[in-house]
């Protein structure tokens, strides 16, 4: 075990630099990383999960603390981070980033304002896209960027498919730690202030608009040789893989254009999700997080985007 529970303050530890080269600057970058180290695994000694998150040069590393047993995880780059945050957890991680980590400031501010059991939603504007940061009810990191013509009916699409998911908790029998308390989610805006610091600012009086999107709804299934069935429901009319096989997006692509005025091209979003007991457990989602839907979500909304676009360059 690294730290002990009845431990009140971090153990001394002395560090030598045994170099020719800057041995004094050394000597202090390492017990400055060492002391925060430390001083942070002691405070929150009494929580099950602890995540310590530092950068060298363009690389990322995670010190993860489970239970009192420490592991080092190394990441090349931002984006394997990202990726690495968006595992799925057995408990909440109590998280801290190192004063050097370019990518401190952003995530920071989320893992700060996010906390356990409750599902956090963040929205940056830029460029005419939306930067997407979901962090789940165990901690899990959910990161998309998309078209946004209005944040309204971003933050709408998103607020429809969280109403309908937590809606449906209450009568699932299937293994769950998402949240079934609608008021257990809470929506914020990221802006830079004029320092250049980042701001989260909370979006308390959300209307949930979801415009004149057609609505979509996939449930997820296995079949009787435990491989993956989707069923899509568009507005009333349900497309199956089992029916169409590979022929299921180019299908759905052709009925969406057909319904919208003009064939706009604009993205297609789904406000309903829904795994089955039996897809759970062949897939082991022993336990299933909102980062699980969303990462589905996700997947399948670029697979009807690209069949759409697809089919309009045939017409």
């Amino acid at each position: 075990e690294i730290i002990s529970n009845n431990l009140n303050h971090a153990p001394d530890c002395e560090v030598f630099a045994a170099c020719r080269r800057y041995p004094s600057a050394i000597k202090s970058t390492v017990e400055s990383f060492q002391n925060d180290v430390l001083n942070f695994v002691v405070r929150n000694r009494h929580e099950k999960s602890l995540r310590y998150i530092t950068q060298v040069e363009k690389s990322y590393a995670i010190l993860s603390a489970k239970h009192g047993k420490a592991s080092l995880d190394n990441y090349q780059n931002y984006s394997d981070l990202l990726q690495a945050l968006g595992r799925s957890n057995n408990e909440y991680p109590v998280t801290k980033f190192s004063a050097n980590s370019e990518a401190g400031e952003l995530l920071k501010a989320l893992f700060s304002t996010a906390s356990c059991g409750e599902i956090s939603f963040f929205i940056r504007e830029k460029s005419g896209n939306a930067d997407i940061y979901v962090i789940d009810e165990k901690g899990s990191l959910f990161y998309q960027t998309r078209p946004s013509h209005k944040t309204e009916l971003t933050l709408g699409q998103f607020g429809q498919f969280f109403r309908n998911i937590l809606d449906r908790k209450h009568n699932d029998e299937a293994p769950s730690v998402v949240p079934r308390d609608f008021s257990r989610l809470s929506f914020y805006l990221l802006e830079n202030n004029l320092s250049g610091e980042i701001s989260v600012l909370p979006l308390e009086s959300m209307k949930f608009n979801f415009g004149n999107d057609i609505p979509v709804s996939v449930f997820v299934d296995s079949n009787a040789s435990d491989d993956q069935v989707i069923s899509i429901l568009v507005d009333d009319k349900e497309f199956s893989a089992s029916e169409l096989g590979e022929q299921l997006y180019k299908t759905i692509a052709s009925s969406i254009i057909a319904r919208r005025s003009g064939q706009e091209l604009y993205p297609v979003y789904i406000n309903n999700l829904e795994f089955s007991s039996r897809y759970q457990a062949t897939h082991d989602i022993t336990a299933l997080q909102t980062v699980h839907l969303l990462n589905f979500k996700k997947s399948i909304e670029h697979r009807l985007l690209r069949a759409i676009s697809e089919e309009a360059k045939r017409e």
